[in-house]
Formats: C-alpha cells, sequence, structure tokens
C-alpha cells in the first residue's frame, strides 16, 4: 500500500498494546490484501506502532499479531457479515483541526475511543461514509439466492401469452430471449403492457385470435430499431448497480453472464429491494453505528408529500393508465376522502387470469371496477406481505403502531406507514418482497398524507454513491 502523504490524506497513528513478537495492520483502506508492518515502541514493552495516510471517511482494520488475526476490544469493533469482527474508526476532514488531533492517535488511549467514536458517529455523514464503502465493496453476486428461478420469455411470444406467463410465474417483468440472435436483449415490464394493451384497444376491440398476432417482438420495435439494454455482470459492485436502477429508473436489471459480446444466460434479476436487503443484512449488528436510521420519516421528509397524484373510485381505468404513464401508483380516495386502494403499474398484470383484460375493450371500466375483476380472477395474488401485503389504514392499531407486521384475515393490498417510523424500519419493509412503496396514513382519520418509494428511500441512502 502507497502510504505516502497527498494532498487531502490524514496521517493516522495505529497502536496495538497487546504483545506479541510480529505484528502487521491490514483494512479496507488495503483493500484487505496488503498488510503494513508495526515497529515496536521500545519504551513500552508489547506495544507496536504505525502510521498510516487515510481519506477521511470510515474505515475498517485489524491486527496480525503472530500471524493470527485480532482486533483490540478496547477499540470500537463490528462484525462483518460473515461474523469476524474488525475495528473501525472515522477520520475526519483535514481542515478540521479539531478531528486531525482526535485521529492522529486513534489507538493511542484505548478506554477514550468510545468517546470519540459517540462523538464522530452523530455525524449524518458517517451513516453514508458507511454504505458508499459497502457499495464500492460488494459485487452483484452477492445478490445472486443460492436457489432461485428466473423467468424468461421469448422474444416472439404473443403478448397475451406473454402477460399470462407473467402472472402465473407471479413476476412483473422478465428479460427477454432472442432466439434469432441467440441472446438476452431486453426486459419487459408492467409498463409496456399497459403502453401495448393502450395501442391495441384504441382502435376496435381484438380478438384473442388477433392479439396473438402481436408479438413481444413486433410490439416493443426489437426490429425497427437496436434496442439497448442494461445489465451488470457478476462482478460489477452494488454501487454501480444501483446508478443504473435509479439514474435509469429502472425496476431491474439483469445480472448475466456474457459470451463473445453477447448475454448468453441470465443468472438473477438485481433490484433495489436486493440491494438494501444486502445493506441491512451487512450492518444488521451495528445499526447503532447509523444514526441516519434511527431518525423518524417526519424528521428526514423522506418521499412525496404534496401535490400527491390520486384517483377516485369512480375514475375510468383509461383515464388512471394515461396517468400511470407518469406515476407509478396511484392511490384511491372515496367520497369522504379516506384511503380505500390503491392502483399500480403491475395491477395490469393481475388482469390477465380469466381474461380480465378482454372486458376493458368493450365496457367503460373503473378503477375499483378493474381491482374487482382482478380480485375475482386470483384473490390475493402476491398474498399478505409479499406483492401487495403489508399494513393496511383499516388494519393499523388505534395508536398508530405500526410495529405489529401480523397478516390480517383478509389479504390487503396496502403497505402503510406512519410518519413517527424510523428510516430503518421503512428499509425493511422495503426489503418484502415486490413491496416498492409505503403509503404514508395517519392513524386516527386513515387519510393519506404521503407516499414514500424504494426509489426515495434508496437515493437518500446512496446519495454519495449515485451519479446526477
Amino acid at each position: 500500500m502507497d502510504a505516502s502523504s497527498g494532498q487531502g490524506l490524514v496521517p493516522t497513528k495505529f497502536v496495538w498494546r497487546l504483545g506479541g513478537s510480529h505484528v502487521f495492520l491490514c483494512g479496507s483502506f488495503t483493500r484487505w490484501v496488503e498488510t503494513v508492518p508495526m515497529s515496536p515502541d521500545p519504551s513500552t514493552p508489547g506495544t507496536f506502532t504505525c502510521t498510516v495516510h487515510l481519506n477521511p471517511g470510515y474505515h475498517q482494520f485489524k491486527f496480525i499479531v503472530d500471524q493470527e488475526w485480532r482486533h483490540d476490544p478496547g477499540m470500537p469493533a463490528m462484525p462483518d457479515p460473515i461474523g469476524n469482527v474488525n475495528n473501525w474508526l472515522f477520520v475526519r476532514k483535514p481542515e478540521d483541526d479539531l478531528a486531525q488531533a482526535q485521529v492522529a492517535e486513534p489507538a493511542a488511549l484505548p478506554a477514550a475511543m468510545p468517546a470519540t467514536a459517540a462523538a464522530t458517529v452523530e455525524d449524518p455523514r458517517v451513516t453514508r461514509t458507511k454504505i458508499k464503502d459497502f457499495l464500492a465493496t460488494h459485487t452483484s453476486a452477492e445478490l445472486i439466492p443460492e436457489s432461485g428461478k428466473v423467468v424468461l420469455l421469448d422474444m416472439d411470444l404473443p403478448l397475451r401469452q406473454a402477460l399470462h406467463a407473467l402472472h402465473d410465474q407471479a413476476t412483473v417483468f422478465a428479460p427477454l430471449f432472442d432466439t434469432k440472435e441467440g441472446e438476452v436483449r431486453g426486459v419487459i415490464c408492467a409498463s409496456d403492457f399497459i403502453t401495448t394493451l393502450q395501442q391495441l384497444s384504441s382502435s376496435n376491440p381484438l380478438s384473442e385470435a388477433e392479439m396473438d398476432q402481436h408479438t413481444i417482438r413486433g410490439l416493443l420495435g426489437y426490429d425497427s430499431a437496436p434496442v439497448k439494454m442494461d445489465y451488470v455482470e457478476p462482478e460489477d459492485s452494488l454501487e454501480h448497480v444501483v446508478n443504473l436502477l435509479l439514474n435509469n429508473s429502472r425496476s431491474m436489471v439483469p445480472i448475466v453472464i456474457v459470451q463473445g459480446g453477447k448475454v448468453q444466460e441470465v443468472l438473477h434479476n438485481a433490484t433495489l429491494g436486493g440491494c438494501l436487503h444486502q445493506l441491512l443484512r451487512n450492518f444488521r449488528s451495528s445499526f447503532t453505528l447509523m444514526p441516519l436510521l434511527a431518525k423518524s420519516l417526519g424528521e428526514l421528509g423522506i418521499g412525496t408529500w404534496s401535490n400527491i397524484a390520486t384517483v377516485s373510485t369512480s375514475t375510468l381505468l383509461t383515464d388512471a393508465l394515461n396517468m400511470l404513464k407518469t406515476y407509478s401508483c396511484l392511490p384511491v380516495i372515496d367520497e369522504e376522502g379516506l384511503l380505500v386502494d390503491i392502483y399500480t403499474r403491475t395491477d395490469i398484470i393481475s388482469l390477465a387470469k380469466s381474461n380480465a383484460y378482454s372486458r376493458l375493450q368493450f365496457e367503460e371500466v373503473t378503477v375499483m371496477q378493474a381491482l374487482s375483476l382482478s380480485n375475482m380472477a386470483n384473490p390475493g395474488m402476491f398474498g399478505s406481505g409479499s406483492q401487495f401485503g403489508g399494513m393496511s389504514p383499516a388494519n393499523m392499531s388505534p395508536q398508530g403502531s405500526s410495529a405489529d407486521f401480523s397478516a390480517p384475515k383478509n389479504p390487503v393490498r396496502i403497505s402503510a406507514c406512519l410518519v413517527k417510523d424510523d428510516l430503518k424500519s421503512i428499509c425493511r419493509r422495503m426489503t418484502r418482497p415486490g413491496v416498492r412503496r409505503l403509503l404514508v396514513v395517519d392513524p386516527d382519520s386513515k387519510k393519506l398524507l404521503g407516499i414514500v418509494t424504494i426509489s426515495d428511500v434508496c437515493r437518500f441512502l446512496f446519495s454519495d454513491s449515485v451519479g446526477s
């Protein structure tokens, strides 16, 4: 490791006082590969020191004492994802003279370290620095489960059959395989179905046989013009994954194997929920060192709290679908101003069962009637606590506590939260399969106050890692 001084680097002294014959330092600043030899202190037997020039921010480290990995129990420590315990410190920017003095010898007085850590950990930048370091040093391969399935659709599949396939597999998106080119070339999602069904129903109503003449390839224009597909490879960092998802407004990006310049295999679908799950799993034993997660939704102001797009129980589905081109979800409000349901882009998939979508071509169907059609077709398609599971306003306790997430008797579609809920609990609920947003409700009036999406949460937490 290059330990020479440079602009912006802070000279940081490490001290090991627990004896040994040969001691080395290793840490995140050496990528856990290179080691820094520590010199014995002739004035204090059993003490070894070294000075490393570090960038400001959060660092983890450990000592190698006589070929054995050890941490100093007198310093702040935290477990890593596989249970190893590492020491940590936060280096302040060099222009802060007080901070420079604090970190000049981080291990000089082990008993004083917790106080120093407590002082620095309250800085919100500590949380974001840890998150940035995590995203940069972990890869998309960690998102791939030990077992699972990936739904892959043939690009020449008729649109109607594709809609049924996604419904039967309980998913709302799928990569597309081009048998002509022998590679994966794109992704189909609920938004594509909304657009194409609107195009098909804008003229005369089509029969099922006529609808089956329209394939994914033709409707999405894969033959008329090249379509760029975003993807990541297993060795790509999670920082790269969240940048693709957030900057390109993607629900998912496939993790693939590329051979000969072509995408040959899809291993898994990376989502923001998956990245958030890995983050929470990594820091599950050290949330106290991440102060932002303890703050309430009301304190942070994450989400949309004004000019919320809503529909009424009598809004026509055709109008709602037009609105869904701009908004990912539409809360349904009754005549008393109470939240009664929600209509999202993914609800179009639920209409596949029993060909419920075919009725939309012939009738003036309202949003609530469309929801009734899809619910009759397959009540609770994804189950409580899954795609549309969670707490509904009607199921919230009188005290307004959202801590009890037990499933109600009937499956509910609304995942709700309260203004007072902390960010950690919000993140945990966002990691549930299919949950992409929480509706903020008043526990007494059951009125809608705001909407928090998983994109809102991730943009807030990953702001140091996501480019503009």
